[in-house]
């Protein structure tokens, strides 16, 4: 799906142009692998618990496992 989606804006006209990738790794090493994470879960943790949300698994996985997190108050 995405090598078709290159084709396609290549058939339009468009040209590939490399960048670099490191500072979006390192922003998102930073919001999925850090205290950030475990901010957003301590803001809408009472939610969570109350309501059994559910949501995209992966956000679920991510917010949930700050659970058990000590640092969460």
């Amino acid at each position: 799906m995405f090598q078709e989606a290159i084709n396609s804006l290549k058939a339009q006209g468009g040209q590939q142009v490399d960048i670099d990738f490191s500072p979006f790794a390192t922003t998102a090493k930073l919001l999925y692998e850090s205290a950030f994470v475990a901010e957003r879960y301590s803001g809408i943790r009472a939610f969570l618990e109350k309501d059994k949300v559910t949501g995209l698994p992966l956000c679920m996985l991510l917010l949930l496992s700050c659970s058990v997190l000590s640092c969460v108050l």
